[in-house]
This record gives structure tokens, C-alpha cells and sequence, in this order.
């Protein structure tokens, strides 16, 4: 498990989850005027709550936070979609014309246009692009972005409900008026039913299978954004009530009932700067996969066309081309159906492949007019045939 835990756990659950109980220890410490404890055995029980806490707050909030965006025609789409329309200028024209036949070329997908059809595959585009740059291992910003996105929209979600919770302690200090511990109850049986509620929705809605249909897909994602919206509303005043009851439980000192309420409106100022900076992340995060994929892509080099006297021309490099001699010497034709010619041509193959793999890994190899053929080898007749379609250039470095 240890090795599976990366950046993105520490920037989207962990440190959220470290804000959420932080804030949850706030009167607890204003009352006892010390830090918690620093004991190892403590600080990993910490942890692992931070983490809990956190996990259980971005499941909730991913489903919460906004990330569609309304485009032109007031429709909502994603902001990879958007950021590639014609007329929205995040990136220039020419910029998405070769994203545009990059794309096709890599995922025979075509994204650029306003039909129908390409919107729809940009998504997919998107995270197959996103998929390359892992596997190239040049997904550096792209998962740095991820990450700060993440961790925005995770602590904008901690500072609500930590809003939440120290309004419950700031009632506290007023127990005595009848109502208020009425409501406090009912406030908390209320909140616990919708939840429950509301978590049996998104289960079924969650359970149901993927609909073909995209008016029907869009109106099962509707209908699961909402049950997850009304789980967290009632996330919210359970911890109000939390809040109440744990304030009577341990009446904390009067004097910092206005350290608690003056903590509530900077705490709901940071959410909302939080939730800002959590747009803009994602923004970038989107532009950051198609930014990086445009320069790490590298579309195969096209094949040589075959000489019809039996050599196979290559291109051209630094002026100088590089083919087959047709006086080359004749070997054997290879048999039809295997043979040990056969099985020397897919060996040459193979080793084809790998000098293509070494030429586009190096820089400017000096390239040789040098004859192709070795003893036993299918030169001329029938020779794309036996070699796999065409020979190749032989370099030195």
C-alpha cells in the first residue's frame, strides 16, 4: 500500500484532512491553551484520521465542486472541451489545428471542430493524452497541477465544515436558552436521517449501469450530483449539532466565544478563496495535458516507398540518400511458407525495430550509403515481403 502512496494522497487527502481536525481541535485548544500532543504514537493516529477525514470530504466534494463550465451556447462542458472551441483564445488557432492532427495521428480521434461528434471525443482524448504523458514520464506539471487543484478543493471543503462545526460551539455558550438545545437535537436527528437518505440514493444511482444514450447518461449524473449535494448539506449541520453538543459536553471559558465566532467568517472567507484558486488549477491542469502532450508526441516517421527494381529508398539526410544497391547480391528467394530464411528475415525485423528505437532516441545520426544484405537475407524480388515491408537506413554514432 506504502508504495501506491503518492503526492496526490498527501495534497488531496491527507492535508485536507490534517485542516479538517485542526479546526475540529480549535476550542479544545483555546480552552486548554496548548498544542496537541507530540508523541509519535499520537502523531500517527493523526495521520491516519487526516487521512479518513480527508478521503471521506473529497468523495463528497469531488461531486460537489463545480467542473463544468458553461461555453458559448450556455452549455455545460468540461474545461478541456471548452478551452479547444474556436473562438475561446487560451491557445491560438495554429496551436490547435496540429493538436488537432496530433490527436488523430496518436488516437484516431478528431477534436477540432464544432460538431457534435468531436466534442464528444475530446473527453476521451483527453485522459488517453493524459495517459501518454504518464507512460513517457513527462507528466511533471501535469500532475503537479493535479495535485494543487485537488488540494484547493479539498481545503475549501474543510474550512465549510469546519465553519459548521464552530457554529455549533458558538451556541453552546448560550445553552441555557430553551430553544436552543431543542433545535440543537433536532438539528442532529435530522441531519443523520438525510444522510442516510441521501447515501441510499447514491448507492442505487451509482450501482445502476452506464446508460448508451447521452441524454439519458447526463440525466443519471444529474440525479447523482444531487444526492451527493444533499449528502453534504446534511454533512453540514450534522457537524453544527456535533459542534453544539460537544461545546455543553465540555463547557469551554467564555472568553473565547468571540475567538470562535471571529474564526467563522475568515473561515468561510478561505473556503471561498480556496474554491477560486481550486477553478483555476483545474484550468490549468487542462491546459497542461494538451500543452504537454503537443510537445512530447512524436508521430512515427512515415514508411519509405519501395523501389520497384527491388531497393528500398530511404530519406534523404544532410543531402545524402541512403539505399539498397540493385547490384547488391542475389541470394535465394525465401520460401513461402517459413524455412530458415523465413525465420532469419524476422529476426532482421526485430532488429529493425530496435535500430528505429535507437535512431529516434539519438540526435543526428550520421546516416551511410552503404549496401544492405547480409548472407542469406531476401534482396530484390519479393523483398518487402520477406523483411516486413521495407528495409531501413544502417547508421554509426
Amino acid at each position: 500500500m506504502m508504495d501506491r502512496f503518492n503526492f496526490y494522497d498527501i495534497y488531496g487527502d491527507v492535508l485536507p484532512g490534517t485542516l479538517l481536525l485542526g479546526i475540529f481541535w480549535l476550542p479544545f485548544g483555546l480552552t486548554t491553551m496548548s498544542l496537541p500532543s507530540s508523541e509519535l504514537s499520537s502523531t500517527l493516529l493523526l495521520l491516519v484520521l487526516a487521512y479518513i477525514a480527508g478521503h471521506l470530504m473529497q468523495m463528497v466534494a469531488l461531486m460537489v465542486a463545480p467542473i463544468m463550465v458553461l461555453d458559448t451556447k450556455d452549455k455545460k462542458r468540461t474545461r478541456s472541451s471548452v478551452i479547444l472551441d474556436q473562438d475561446n483564445t487560451v491557445f491560438s488557432n495554429d496551436f490547435k489545428k496540429r493538436l488537432g492532427k496530433l490527436i488523430e495521428n496518436a488516437f484516431d480521434l478528431k477534436i477540432m471542430g464544432a460538431e457534435e461528434e468531436a466534442i464528444l471525443d475530446r473527453e476521451t482524448a483527453f485522459y488517453q493524452a493524459r495517459s501518454y504523458l504518464l507512460l513517457v514520464k513527462n507528466a511533471g506539471y501535469v500532475e503537479q497541477y493535479e495535485g494543487l487543484y485537488a488540494l484547493m478543493r479539498g481545503f475549501a471543503f474543510a474550512f465549510f465544515v469546519g465553519c459548521a462545526y464552530l457554529v455549533g460551539w458558538g451556541f453552546s455558550f448560550h445553552w441555557s436558552v430553551n430553544w436552543v438545545g431543542e433545535a440543537a437535537w433536532l438539528t442532529l436527528a435530522a441531519s443523520i436521517a438525510g444522510a442516510l437518505v441521501a447515501t441510499w440514493f447514491t448507492f442505487q444511482y451509482e450501482s445502476r449501469r452506464r446508460p448508451n444514450e447521452k441524454v439519458e447518461r447526463d440525466l443519471l449524473e444529474e440525479k447523482k450530483k444531487s444526492s451527493y449535494k444533499w449528502v453534504g448539506i446534511c454533512m453540514l449541520f450534522f457537524m453544527a449539532g456535533l459542534g453544539y453538543f460537544l461545546g455543553t459536553w465540555k463547557p469551554a471559558p467564555a472568553r473565547i466565544e468571540f475567538f470562535l465566532w471571529a474564526a467563522i467568517p475568515l473561515g468561510l472567507i478561505s473556503g471561498f478563496r480556496c474554491l477560486h484558486a481550486y477553478l483555476e488549477w483545474a484550468e490549468k491542469f487542462a491546459e497542461a495535458v494538451w500543452r504537454d502532450f503537443s510537445a512530447s508526441y512524436k508521430p512515427d516517421p512515415p514508411t519509405p516507398p519501395a523501389d520497384p527494381h527491388g531497393g528500398a529508398h530511404t530519406h534523404e539526410a544532410g543531402g545524402a540518400g541512403s539505399h539498397v544497391h540493385a547490384d547488391a547480391p542475389k541470394a535465394a528467394p525465401a520460401p513461402e511458407h517459413g524455412g530458415s530464411h523465413g525465420g532469419h528475415s524476422h529476426g532482421h525485423v526485430r532488429r529493425q525495430g530496435r535500430l528505429r528505437a535507437l535512431c529516434s532516441a539519438l540526435p543526428d545520426p550520421a546516416l551511410l550509403n552503404k549496401t544492405v544484405g547480409h548472407p542469406g537475407d531476401v534482396v530484390g524480388h519479393r523483398s518487402r515481403q520477406a523483411l516486413g515491408g521495407d528495409l531501413h537506413l544502417v547508421v554509426r554514432w
